[in-house]
């Protein structure tokens, strides 16, 4: 199968990349902190330490690139009037990185109050990212349905850890 017969849709472009940078900042910066706080967790005695380097490397880190990749691909692009794409992946990047740092805080100071409101922020993006404008006609069920199950695992892992912070 030749590349002109994939998916038009599945194409990340220069501009997506460009909308994606914030997210990968963002991601980078929360995997570089989740291994430098593993690393001093043992040696200063840190009780949540573990759990929060593992939080910031698989929900500031892994999760957030998979949800602005995710975004990306499966979103057909929209020009407005100037020609430019319409949606903006700021509001996404903010609500998600204040909702982990309110999760991680919320833990720390053993407060279900801001566990619960960062997990209303990380459930608010995770709906926003769900791909339901995505034409059949794309050719990308198959990856669709992977995000989409993603999406939901994630959705469900927010609220186990909200229960779990009720312990």
């Amino acid at each position: 199968m030749s590349q002109s017969s994939e998916p038009r849709a599945w194409v990340i472009t220069g501009a997506q990349r460009a909308r994606a940078r914030p997210f990968a900042i963002a991601s980078a910066a929360s995997i570089i902190a989740g291994g430098l706080i593993a690393a001093m967790a043992g040696p200063f005695g840190w009780q949540h330490g573990s759990w929060a380097a593992a939080y910031l490397v698989l929900v500031g880190g892994v999760a957030q690139s998979v949800l602005i990749v995710g975004m990306l691909a499966l979103t057909p692009e929209r020009p407005t009037r100037s020609g430019r794409e319409r949606s903006a992946v700021w509001p996404y990047c903010a609500l998600w990185n204040v909702a982990t740092i309110l999760v991680i805080g919320g833990t720390l100071m053993g407060s279900f109050a801001l566990v619960l409101l960062g997990s209303l922020g990380l459930i608010a993006v995770l709906i926003t990212c769900w791909p339901l404008h995505v034409p059949k006609s794309a050719g990308l069920g198959g990856w669709r349905l992977s995000y989409r199950l993603f999406l939901g695992f994630m959705g469900l892992s927010t609220l186990v850890g909200c229960a779990l912070a009720l312990r």
